[in-house]
């Protein structure tokens, strides 16, 4: 990351900006196991169940299970706007190229529509009907406006921002399916529970089928999220058990497996990979962010302070912060205390 010499203060303590005139800040373990709490927000009073940042990393989204959608501003570390979702829900709330929109799932037991949402006004631009079951994943191409879903009716659909019918449809076997982008745009990963493996696509021609099939070494788990890191030569799998697998993009290698933290309950918590590649974030449902590094896959900081589940977890694409979630909403930021550690307030 590229930041500016001097430190800001807006709101939320210390932003370090990226800027292309400034010198490189590598993010080593010492700097994101001395993230601070610069702002808690506790507006939701409910389980959050997603979050995003925007491109430019200047805003941040949540998705929480009180039926709202909240913004917040990175730069002034202030919550913009609440819209509400009282009929449908929301859930896998995701940017799109545009600050004002969002693409999100619903989160009742009986309507599975994806909806593209306006924050300026909180209207509906367009619906996207036709999974027949809870949607399970949801990510947004870095290439163009289209979008993948993945649902429990054991189908991934393809979708364009433009038009309201499904572009492409992929069989899946039943279970818990996730699927995701590569930086590229170009290759789209597909994560299967049940068949134990991923599949990677040429993205514009899903129905050619998958170039490459990864079978996995792992047990029978519900793999809940995949995401590539942004050097595209690694694949991170989040699973429902205190278990990420870290695989390599382009031979399916098991690069090692993530075990040292807590998810006894089978909590839906999130796991990210840090915008430099060199380290993964994951979320505990004892309320820990632990963080590993990508190489040696070794435990090297742990941030502490939420009071569940860390359901939600990305770092800013842009700025050095994290955003993470449990009940509340929460930026995280360089702290000041040279000493480091977590900040003791709690989420």
């Amino acid at each position: 990351l590229r930041i500016r010499g001097e430190r800001r203060r807006e709101g939320v303590g210390v932003l370090w900006q990226m800027d292309t005139q400034g010198d490189k800040l590598p993010l080593t373990a010492d700097i994101l196991g001395r993230m601070d709490m610069g702002r808690v927000f506790k507006d939701h009073g409910a389980v959050v169940n997603s979050l995003d940042f925007s491109k430019d990393g200047s805003l941040m989204v949540s998705s929480g299970e009180d039926q709202s959608i909240r913004l917040y501003n990175c730069e002034t570390g202030k919550m913009e706007k609440a819209c509400f979702c009282k009929k449908y829900g929301c859930d896998k709330v995701s940017f799109t190229h545009h600050n004002n929109t969002v693409v999100a799932a619903s989160s009742n037991n009986w309507d599975y529509t994806l909806r593209y949402l306006s924050l300026y006004d909180n209207s509906y631009l367009r619906f996207f009907k036709g999974h027949r079951d809870k949607v399970t994943s949801l990510s947004m191409s870095p290439l163009n406006d289209s979008f993948m879903s993945a649902s429990l009716d054991s189908t991934a659909r393809l979708w364009d921002l433009r038009t309201n019918p499904c572009q492409a449809l992929i069989h899946l076997p039943s279970g818990y399916n996730a699927v995701g982008f590569d930086p590229s745009g170009e290759v789209l990963g597909v994560a299967s529970s049940g068949a134990r493996c991923i599949k990677l696509f040429d993205s514009k021609n899903l129905d050619q089928g998958p170039f490459d099939t990864f079978f996995l070494d792992c047990p029978a788990v519900e793999i809940t999220q995949i995401k590539f890191s942004n050097d595209g030569h690694a694949i991170l799998l989040v699973t429902n058990q205190p278990l990420c697998l870290l695989v390599d993009a382009y031979s399916g290698k098991t690069l090692g497996e993530i075990t040292d933290y807590s998810n006894s309950t089978g909590a839906m918590i999130e796991a990210s990979f840090t915008p430099d590649g060199k380290h993964v974030l994951v979320g505990g449902d004892d309320g820990t962010i632990k963080i590993f590094s990508r190489e040696t896959v070794q435990l090297v900081g742990t941030l502490t302070g939420h009071v569940g589940p860390v359901t939600a977890l990305k770092m800013n694409p842009a700025y050095l912060m994290m955003g993470s979630a449990c009940e509340n909403v929460v930026m995280w930021i360089p702290s000041e205390d040279s000493g480091g550690g977590a900040s003791s307030t709690s989420s």
